[in-house]
């Protein structure tokens, strides 16, 4: 995680912003909330697809996993990258006040949260399309 803050606050430190001490500790703790948060998002999401096709009468190792994952991606995946960038820009607000800590942290978080949708809208698919029968499993409530 700290290469992952490293290479995100170079840059940003190289185009003149003075970089605060406490901007990594913040930005890991805003990345690790979001991912979680956003994954949980897509992950309730594919559940709530699962069940959908498993209430019609399909057994749970004959659910369309492909067609889950799509509709995730299409609804949740609108909203997860709507609800970053938002975010985003809120935290590139930050770079207007004339603190220096606060210019370091907003331009830091903002670059972090657009890394974190990024993963999350491609990571979290290709995960679920590669294990399917694991979380087709997890996706089912067992009598």
């Amino acid at each position: 995680m700290n290469e992952n803050v490293h290479s995100i606050m170079r840059p940003v430190a190289e185009y003149g912003f003075t970089v605060n001490p406490f901007a990594p500790s913040i930005m890991m703790s805003v990345t690790v909330a979001m991912s979680i948060d956003y994954s949980l998002f897509l992950l309730t999401r594919f559940r709530e697809e699962v069940e959908k096709q498993i209430s019609k009468g399909v057994r749970p190792k004959d659910v369309d996993t492909l067609y889950a994952v799509r509709q995730v991606t299409r609804w949740s995946g609108k909203v997860v990258a709507f609800s970053g960038f938002i975010l985003s820009i809120t935290y590139v607000g930050l770079i207007a006040y004339p603190m220096t800590m606060l210019q370091s942290v907003g331009m830091g978080t903002s670059i972090a949260v657009l890394c974190t949708i990024l993963i999350n809208l491609t990571l979290t698919p290709a995960i679920l399309l590669s294990f399917p029968d694991f979380f087709k499993i997890l996706g089912c409530r067992l009598p």
